[in-house]
């Protein structure tokens, strides 16, 4: 679905002409970004640059991370084909000082039937040689980018790649994964940085997670995507308002505390809804507040900011209290700014903190 972002810096108060007023302390930095783009129009030859540079101007800051999306297959006026690795549009996110985060869904892109992606086939090595091919490429490409596959596993016959869905199980899905990862380690593509990412968990979500995670060898951040739908009469199913917190909380907390204690956690979709309440509020909340002091090993962000023409207001051009309540949350240095053209290290580590005055200081 979507990625929501904002922080409100924490503003000191009193004045004190003691040293102690000018103490910092270290404050961990978070990735943002933003998905942007049309649904209708999904061409991403330049890495939603021109989009994203777009979103950027209207919000006051470059975001650190750009998404783009990909599946494996696909047919165009040119026949049909397996898509090839995107080296020129990750190299434009990279030219323009971002990360990029890349969504590889194992799926015939035009539809029809995707029983021959089933993750059995996947694990047997049905599709090895696309999947060498791909992972050359990205060793020659040579650069850090996030690789975010197969994600919201656990929502039951929503994605080929679902529990349900052309004979798939948890168990073929940590098969395909750690089997795709094998691939990609034996062709040295090792500036790849595996992002796993389910929904967060709900009643009908696929249970238990653990029984979906690929193993901590084979992943290196884990992720949650999550949604305010409020009470819009297009939620899908039927929602009510919900905090960030109450959201993501419950599922970040069984991430955090058991399933994969020490990885960096990305929220690689979120928005809200105006229906319900104060989307304005929502976000000046989640990342002034509930992000900062109850979520700290959340160290990547991406609002969903693309109309999918269902009739969900995810944008922040739904009002221009939520603009106004984005840009001034992501003005805090806690949000990194796109400077990340040159970065090499792999697998991509969480940004560097940043100051953040003591209570009292000016």
């Amino acid at each position: 679905m979507a990625a929501g972002v904002l922080l409100v810096v924490l503003a000191a108060t009193g004045v004190s002409g003691s040293a102690s007023a000018h103490r910092t302390a270290a404050q961990p930095a978070v990735y943002w970004g933003a998905v942007t783009g049309s649904v209708a129009d999904p061409v991403l030859s330049a890495g939603n640059v021109p989009s994203t540079a777009s979103f950027a101007s209207t919000v006051g800051k470059r975001p650190s991370l750009i998404p783009v999306g990909y599946s494996w297959y696909g047919c165009g006026a040119g026949g049909c084909a397996f898509v090839p690795f995107p080296a020129r549009a990750l190299s434009a996110i990279r030219r323009f000082g971002a990360i990029p985060l890349v969504s590889w869904a194992s799926a015939n892109q035009s539809g029809g039937d995707q029983s021959p992606f089933s993750l059995a086939a996947i694990a047997g090595g049905a599709f090895d040689s696309f999947l060498t091919q791909w992972a050359d490429a990205a060793r020659r490409w040579g650069h850090p980018f996030f690789l975010r596959f197969d994600w919201e596993m656990n929502i039951p016959g929503l994605w080929p790649w679902s529990p349900g869905v052309s004979g798939n199980t948890p168990a073929a899905y940590v098969a395909a994964w750690r089997h795709v990862h094998d691939v990609f380690v034996r062709e040295g593509a090792r500036n790849v940085t595996w992002v796993w990412c389910p929904n967060v968990e709900y009643a009908a979500s696929s249970k238990p997670l653990a029984a979906l995670y690929p193993g901590s060898d084979a992943v290196d951040w884990t992720c949650l995507d999550g949604y305010n739908s409020g009470t819009s009469p297009h939620a899908q199913p039927p929602s009510t308002w919900r905090s960030f917190a109450s959201i993501f909380g419950a599922t970040y907390a069984a991430l955090t505390r058991s399933l994969a204690p020490g990885k960096p956690v990305m929220v690689a979709e979120t928005a809200s809804s105006e229906s319900g309440g104060s989307k304005a509020a929502w976000i000046a909340t989640a990342y002034g507040k509930q992000l900062g002091k109850s979520f700290p090993r959340i160290r990547a962000i991406v609002w969903y900011d693309r109309d999918n023409g269902d009739g969900m207001d995810w944008p922040l051009s739904s009002s221009a209290a939520a603009t106004s309540a984005f840009a001034k949350a992501i003005a805090s240095p806690y949000y990194s700014s796109g400077r990340f053209s040159t970065i090499s290290s792999s697998p991509i580590a969480p940004p560097a903190t940043t100051p953040r005055k003591a209570k009292g200081g000016k």
